[in-house]
């Protein structure tokens, strides 16, 4: 059964070089309303390309 408004840990599917950081304070982000999540997305994905070049 899925959780409802649950986010799942994907700092255990992404490249190292990506961070738990990013993950931990984007999600803390979208919890206090800071960021929305389309710029949560786009930041892992800034992260990700940055760790893969």
């Amino acid at each position: 059964q899925e959780a409802e408004l649950a986010l799942p840990w994907i700092e255990n599917e992404l490249p190292p070089g990506v961070g738990e950081d990013r993950i931990y304070t984007g999600t803390v982000a979208l919890i206090n309303g800071s960021t929305t999540p389309e710029e949560f997305s786009q930041g892992v994905q800034d992260a990700l390309v940055a760790a893969t070049s």
